[in-house]
């Protein structure tokens, strides 16, 4: 863990040493005012702190989050019995421990019958959704790949988790209000029963008590003539005294119960002596109502009924409170459109009703290109004002039978009923389409949006609705990696590449572990004198399965995953390690390139682990460049800002790579502390052929010049591009025309041979 301040967490029995120490000082505190508390139970400490670090600035309701560790289902156990409240348990299905998986599940819902606690599966193994009787029996709230839960993603579904706790307590709370109300409505009945029997001098208390309780109260003759009510009795129903005595109860019959139900409810009067439950009356103005009542037969010294004593509660707040809740529960609180629990719900009764007509269904899922950029610019109310704008226009188009629900952050979802053939997915493609073609106004600033979508069919590609999910979302992810603003139907290949995908995440783990990782470094050439004045460390994965596996292909996992900090980590200090012993060996100066990935970049601790490795290694910090891309600074730039000018202090220098494919901003690149720019090989590749690349090019080194910055040309092959950038004053160059990436042993010896053009 990098140096930072340390989240608080309880204590864990386990083996493995938990991320942090500290117990938190609210952890035993009433629910509703101390921080949320969260389980993690999974055999992979990585995942504990991965999990904790995407999770820990987490917010809901004003209100932090805290952390419980568990390695096994042992462990998970005995801490739930600890910590009934626990709000969400994110719970690896398959652990290589005892009492994993669906069995803790059972035993938290049957044994320790805690049906408050949130639970949230995860795997690393693609195909192990639990059917989905099984999600609904033990009231599973969610099962994702643990793949596909990035940072964002994970944070929506921990919130809706949380929303799903903060709601059962309430409605706990409301059931503990109707006990309470039921037991006002016994000592009521009691005092009422023992007033109206006992002595003269009692009347005035028992006159006092009714005309103070806030429960109705009719007393009736034997044969039903109304002879008294209390003042609650007038508010609640509306009838003033004089309306209501000389009447029956049938002035308050709503008709909502059958004969035989009062003939029952009669019955066990004449039989126990009184009568208890719901039963739904209505206003003097009409409006049908339910209140729970108490009905009470008075004896006479014969044991004759002679007076009936109706004493109720109406039950309208109560209720109207239950069906906000409802409501809230399945709906979000944001858009007001159904949330992913209704959307399960619904995409289950449309499955059954298409495999019914044999119809076929349509899921479509779609998220906003590049959504975090607005909330990054402006800020999250302007975003959550755009997500609302979003959800009223697609409203428009909205069918009667069909379902669009908001299932998480940006992410949004149809469910199309009745489909004939695939093709009439594109109509609704069509529509949406042409909805966000019109700009959204937010903050007096017209913002373009554009969507990518993922389409997938019952029963086509299969029918579970967690499949359905899944795949659509797998058609998503590929729809944005083709380059976003356009739709994918789901194909099975793609589960392959999901699988591959997986299967590629397991091994960097172990990779990191076995030490599987290599780097090779390519010379760095200064143009005007044609001697090597640096290298860039570029990493290589030599895995004893594969072999050689590319690092376009083996990046964007370790960068999703997390694994980029370690693994970056490790770069780090290798190619500063082997750096320092070249330069011990009297192979200097050089100057080492590290890249630094976004994910880094925006890590808390980065300072104090590039300050530590530079200590540690005894690299001279004027000998380190770390090369950072356009796009990584755009989202934040004064944080960016402040963050290069931190390490600059350290003494090491800062390239801008790739230079050219980004925002190229001179007002942004005057104000970045940085030494050099790297213009991309996509600018060189055909030079000097190319008119627009030779434009290009000159461009960037005059501006590049202009702030007085080093130049450099990556991906430099032939002569004739050396001859371009030689007479174009380019400073410095790399590229196959000079060398390759090279192993260390290699690269010495080229240092050795001190070869030139």
């Amino acid at each position: 863990m990098d140096q930072q301040e340390k989240p608080h967490t309880a204590p864990s029995t386990s083996p493995h040493p938990a991320p942090v120490e500290a117990v938190h000082p609210l952890l035993t505190t009433d629910p509703d005012q101390g921080p949320w508390l969260i389980m993690v139970v999974d055999d992979d400490e990585d995942v504990h702190r991965l999990t904790q670090l995407v999770l820990r600035d987490l917010r809901f309701e004003q209100r932090a989050v805290t952390f419980l560790h568990a390695y096994s289902g042992a462990e998970a156990y005995a801490l739930l019995t600890q910590h009934p409240k626990t709000a969400v348990l994110l719970l690896d299905v398959v652990m290589e421990t005892d009492h994993a998986g669906l069995e803790l599940v059972r035993d938290i819902r049957e044994k320790l019958q805690n049906h408050l606690t949130r639970i949230i599966l995860r795997t690393g193994q693609a195909g192990l959704a639990p059917e989905f009787r099984v999600v609904a029996e033990y009231d599973i709230n969610d099962y994702r790949e643990k793949t596909e839960l990035t940072s964002q993603k994970l944070i929506g579904v921990v919130t809706i988790a949380l929303r799903g706790f903060r709601d059962l307590l309430a409605i706990q709370r409301l059931s503990s209000q109707k006990r309470e109300a039921e037991e006002r409505l016994e000592m009521a009945t009691r005092i009422f029963e023992g007033a109206l029997t006992a002595a003269e001098e009692q009347l005035n208390i028992t006159k006092m008590v009714l005309e103070h309780a806030v429960e109705g109260v009719m007393i009736t003759d034997a044969q039903g003539t109304i002879l008294s009510v209390n003042p609650a009795f007038c508010a609640i129903t509306g009838f003033a005294t004089a309306e209501a005595i000389g009447q029956t109860p049938r002035i308050l019959r709503s008709n909502r119960q059958d004969v035989p139900f009062y003939r029952d409810m009669w019955q066990k009067i004449a039989e126990q002596g009184y009568w208890k439950g719901d039963i739904w009356n209505r206003r003097k103005n009409g409006e049908a109502y339910p209140q729970l009542t108490t009905i009470t037969a008075i004896r006479d010294q014969a044991g004759k009924a002679h007076r009936y004593i109706s004493v109720f509660h109406d039950l309208t707040p109560l209720q109207a409170r239950d069906q906000a809740l409802h409501y809230a529960g399945q709906h979000d609180t944001l858009t007001g459109l159904p949330n992913r629990e209704l959307f399960m719900d619904r995409l289950s009764q449309a499955i059954g009703h298409a495999s019914r007509s044999g119809t076929r269904l349509l899921v479509l899922f779609f998220d906003i290109d590049r959504f975090q950029n607005v909330n990054n610019q402006w800020d999250y109310i302007c975003g959550d004002q755009l997500l609302q704008e979003i959800a009223g226009r697609l409203r428009e188009f909205i069918r009667e039978g069909d379902t669009l629900a908001r299932m998480e952050g940006d992410a949004f979802a149809f469910i199309l009923r009745e489909v004939r053939q695939p093709e009439d997915a594109l109509v609704l493609v069509n529509k949406l389409v042409k909805s966000f073609a019109r700009p959204f106004i937010i903050e007096q600033t017209e913002l373009l949006i554009t969507i990518s979508i993922g389409i997938t069919l019952y029963p086509d590609d299969g029918e579970p609705p967690l499949s359905l999910i899944k795949n659509a979302e797998i058609a998503l992810t590929r729809a944005k990696n083709s380059g976003r603003n356009t739709y994918q139907f789901y194909k099975p290949t793609m589960g392959d590449q999901v699988d591959r995908r997986l299967l590629l995440e397991k091994n960097l783990r172990s990779a990191l572990e076995n030490q599987e990782f290599i780097l090779h470094y390519q010379p760095k050439v200064q143009v005007r004198s044609k001697r090597i004045v640096g290298m860039e460390a570029l990493v290589r994965w030599n895995s004893p399965h594969s072999g050689m596996i590319s690092p376009g292909e083996f990046i964007p996992v370790a960068e999703e995953s997390g694994l980029i900090i370690p693994l970056g980590e490790w770069i780090l200090a290798t190619a500063c390690r082997q750096t320092q012993a070249w330069l011990a060996a009297g192979h200097g100066p050089l100057k080492v390139a590290v890249n630094l990935s976004p994910r880094q970049f925006r890590q808390p601790g980065i300072y104090a682990m590039i300050a530590r490795t530079l200590q540690e290694t005894g690299l001279p910090p004027d000998s380190l460049e770390l090369e950072i891309t356009e796009s990584m600074l755009v989202d934040n730039v004064e944080e960016a800002i402040q963050l290069l000018d931190r390490l600059r202090s350290l003494g090491l220098s800062i390239a801008m790579d790739d230079f050219g494919t980004g925002y190229s901003s001179l007002s942004y690149l005057k104000r970045f502390p940085i030494q050099s720019i790297k213009i991309d090989q996509s600018f060189v590749r055909d030079l000097p052929q190319q008119t627009d690349d030779r434009a290009i090019v000159q461009a960037i080194v005059a501006m590049g010049k202009s702030l007085r910055l080093l130049v450099v040309a990556e991906g430099v092959e032939t002569q004739e591009q050396w001859n371009f950038i030689e007479e174009n004053n380019i400073d410095e160059i790399q590229g196959y025309f000079y060398s390759r990436p090279l192993s260390a042993d290699a690269f010495v010896h080229f240092l050795q041979e001190k070869k030139s053009l």
